[in-house]
């Protein structure tokens, strides 16, 4: 097995995926920033109604 060329090919791969990662996540932060906010979407699991 040619290591080298294995590591290399890893390397880039992964590389490759977090720039994807990157992008995708500029995309919806840049979408979030031109969608108007509908405030509050969901109650954190562990607040309850009326409690302060």
């Amino acid at each position: 097995m040619d290591y080298q060329k294995a590591y290399y090919h890893l390397f880039n791969t992964m590389t490759d995926c977090i720039r994807l990662l990157q992008q995708a996540q500029q995309e919806m932060e840049e979408l979030a920033c031109q969608t108007p906010s509908p405030g509050m979407l969901l109650p954190f699991p562990n607040e309850k109604k009326g409690k302060s």
